[in-house]
């Protein structure tokens, strides 16, 4: 299932962004406090960084530099990327690898690039697990109008301990214990009125051959992994408080207007890209990292549904680089739209239904992926996880194992409306979480199963690290996330396409994703001899 924004990984973000970082001597950065040039000269910004000697070699070094310490990254070395407004003006003067020093210098200086500047250092270490610092605080850059001359603070100055991004001190743990005990009393109250909202609005089809009339993009839109979400809950809470409160005459008008509004979801949804920037997304992707990868450009006249693969648990890759702008997907694929797929029943939430939308979340039914794939002029990316509620509760460090082998109903969507397929691999999307053991004929299997059939949602009992510890919590290891979007497979339209030619195209699609995935498994931890189980 797709991760919404409300989900309880949202937790998560809390207790990052309550956390007081833990100060490691070891890991330390090194930049002048203050500096002064002139408009249109040069200025070098200093950045020395030391971290133990005990990590060394290295698998990997990056260095970043932002302006502002949450602010926009205008320097990547590895990645040649440099911020539209200093094109041309930044040179890398320091040897990261050599004397551990990452300094920088901005020709033809403008009085706009006045600002604090930050040095922001990742590693990964011989077992591929990162570490990232980064100067506190930065350096303040004063551009004076006439030429003046630099100056640059002592070292005794300068020396600044970086923020190791670790757990937070005693003080939150109040505010997470709190959150999560609401949630939990909540999700017992809430989730039985959902189930029996459910049952009594005919939720289950009986009738095997109208559920697949009605397509199988619902199950494989994602979208139903978790019974209960905290953000659900919470707006369903709002608004009922709301209705039997002061408040009951908005919150009526506000029914009606849902009523009015409710085929939005499964028209292309509500985006704001405002939601979309929010600062907090980009917490979220710096917390495990997550990183989105180009292989192929995607032409904007056309449409296209990505597949995208593994679920995991929390599907934080999707969510992070199709649902936020934190990852560059605006950036690496200009002139496409990308939407989420999630099940239908979700966009019935009162308030929830809103703030899901303003992020790029759709509702998953055959109305809504056809409105997508058939859009005129092309530009449209539907987002689906592939292997739906049943492949999450495969999901665990190491596992390769994809339900997809009997999932045609995308198949036949991009034959219907001539949308190109696109695989797109998650590379650490399984190593978030543990699960409870699990196997195939197991009394948890079969009561998770049995679960997912009667109420059309997985429950994967999952666990990881706590937010003041490390043996056992609910948020999620932190694990580098890759997402690898592959080349396009340009699909014909077939309006009426037969079963040989789904097939076909489904046989087409499993060798372009297994090439996807063999290309770079090594480059993202997964060793050579490691291969995808498909069933």
């Amino acid at each position: 299932m797709l991760l919404p924004p409300g989900h309880p990984a949202l937790l998560l973000l809390a207790g990052i962004l309550l956390g007081a970082a833990a100060q490691d001597p070891r890991y330390q950065i090194t930049q002048p406090e203050s500096l002064s040039a002139p408009a249109w000269g040069s200025v070098t910004l200093p950045c020395a960084f030391t971290y133990p000697d005990e990590i060394e070699l290295l698998r990997d070094l990056r260095v970043y530099w932002r302006r502002g310490f949450h602010g926009q990254f205008i320097y990547n070395h590895t990645e040649r990327f440099t911020h539209p407004d200093f094109r041309g003006r930044i040179t890398l003067v320091g040897d990261p690898r050599g004397s551990r020093t990452a300094s920088i210098r901005i020709d033809r200086l403008r009085e706009s690039d006045a600002s604090e500047y930050v040095c922001h250092i990742r590693v990964q270490k011989k077992d591929y697990k990162w570490e990232q610092w980064r100067g506190n605080p930065g350096t303040k850059l004063t551009v004076t109008a006439q030429a003046s001359t630099t100056h640059v603070p002592s070292t005794e100055q300068a020396t600044i301990s970086a923020t190791m991004q670790q757990p937070a001190g005693p003080g939150a743990a109040p505010v997470i214990g709190g959150a999560l005990a609401g949630a939990v009393l909540l999700a017992g109250i809430i989730g039985l009125a959902v189930y029996g909202a459910r049952k009594r609005t005919g939720g289950r089809q009986k009738d095997p051959s109208a559920r697949r009339a009605h397509g199988q993009s619902q199950a494989e839109g994602g979208g139903e992994y978790m019974e209960i979400r905290v953000g659900a809950q919470c707006c369903l809470a709002l608004f009922l408080l709301a209705l039997l409160g002061e408040l009951w005459l908005p919150a009526l008008l506000y029914a009606a207007w849902l009523y009015l509004d409710r085929e939005t979801p499964a028209r292309g949804g509500r985006r704001s890209p405002w939601v979309r920037r929010w600062a907090v997304w980009r917490h979220f992707r710096d917390y495990f990292p997550i990183t989105l990868v180009k292989t192929a450009p995607l032409d904007p006249s056309r449409n296209y549904l990505f597949g995208f693969h593994p679920h995991g648990v929390l599907v934080a890759g999707a969510f992070g680089n199709f649902c936020t702008e934190a990852t560059g997907f605006g950036e690496l694929f200009p002139g496409l739209t990308p939407h989420l797929l999630m099940l239908p029943f979700w966009f019935r939430l009162p308030l929830f239904r809103d703030y899901i939308m303003s992020g790029g979340l759709v509702s998953s039914d055959k109305a809504s992926v056809s409105y997508l794939l058939g859009h005129e002029g092309g530009g449209q990316v539907a987002v689906i996880a592939v292997g739906g509620p049943p492949e999450s509760l495969e999901a665990r460090p190491g596992a390769l194992t994809l339900q997809i082998l009997s999932r045609k109903g995308f198949i036949k969507a991009a034959l219907q409306h001539g949308a190109a397929l696109v695989p797109v691999f998650s590379f650490g999307e399984n190593e978030l979480f543990h699960q409870v053991p699990n196997p195939r004929g197991s009394l948890v299997r079969a009561v998770q199963e049995r679960l997912q059939k009667l109420m059309g949602l997985a429950l994967p009992l999952f666990h990881a690290r706590g937010v003041f510890q490390y043996s056992f919590g609910l948020l999620p290891f932190r694990r580098p996330i890759h997402t690898v979007v592959g080349a396009p497979i340009l699909v014909p339209r077939t309006p009426c396409p037969s079963h040989q030619a789904i097939d076909r195209l489904h046989a087409t699609y499993l060798e372009r994703l297994i090439t996807l995935f063999e290309e770079h498994k090594t480059k993202y931890g997964v060793p050579p001899e490691k291969h995808l189980n498909l069933i």
